[in-house]
């Protein structure tokens, strides 16, 4: 069994929630929100768990991971409004400040607006990554992958800083790039690649719905009633 103190779990909670029409973060999910949804299931498969977000007022559940390229556009001591106006580069900008702040080699990240992902999956995530051969474990759901519910090994930190670099903003292109980068360098580890592990997609196609629009999110409290 995957040890919870072997894992720090981020929650990826830096969107603007522009088509939802108002700030997702905070809306109501069961008895609880969206983001202590997040941090529940976490807390249950990761020794430590944080918040990446450009907002200083989520401190209040969580610590917070600041975007890596946000950080210095945000005032100390700042209200959460002045800091969610931070140029940020989406959500690798908060992957690499993660793995900036982690202390442990596997580091899972979980979208705020995924409710519906059973905390089993995160468990049987985390254990195929102590397994793996592979510097990190992407689920994929016909075929395409999910990066942002992923298990990230902290050692692709300077392959990602240097994708942004070069203005890889994608997180699979980053990610592609920083395993190439530890290849080319011919490092001391027995590492290689990305595990692309395949989801089915007849039986969990409703774990991954995302919620970015009103509807999606009447969708999912429907399903989630069903459950």
């Amino acid at each position: 069994m995957f040890a919870n103190s072997a894992a720090t779990g981020f929650v990826l909670a830096g969107g603007s929630g522009a088509r939802m029409g108002q700030d997702k973060v905070l809306l109501p999910w069961g008895d609880s929100t969206l983001l202590e949804e997040a941090l529940r299931k976490l807390r249950v498969v990761c020794g430590e768990v944080r918040i990446c977000a450009n907002r200083l007022d989520l401190g209040a559940y969580a610590p917070i991971i600041f975007d890596a390229i946000a950080l210095d556009s945000v005032t100390p001591g700042a209200g959460s409004e002045e800091a969610g106006r931070s140029e940020s580069i989406g959500p690798l900008g908060g992957i690499v400040a993660a793995l900036k702040n982690t202390a442990t080699e596997w580091n899972l990240f979980l979208p705020v607006d995924l409710p519906l992902l059973p905390v089993e999956f995160l468990t049987e995530l985390l254990e195929r990554a102590r397994s793996s051969a592979a510097w990190a474990v992407i689920p994929c759901l016909a075929g395409r992958p999910q990066p942002l519910c992923a298990a990230y090994h902290r050692d692709l930190l300077p392959g990602l800083v240097q994708a942004v670099a070069e203005g890889k903003f994608k997180v699979m292109l980053a990610l592609e790039s920083a395993v190439q980068a530890i290849q080319d360098a011919r490092l001391p580890d027995s590492r290689e690649g990305i595990d692309r592990w395949d989801i089915p997609l007849q039986e969990q196609a409703n774990w991954f719905l995302n919620l970015n629009t009103p509807e999606e999110l009447e969708q999912a409290q429907r399903l989630f009633l069903r459950c």
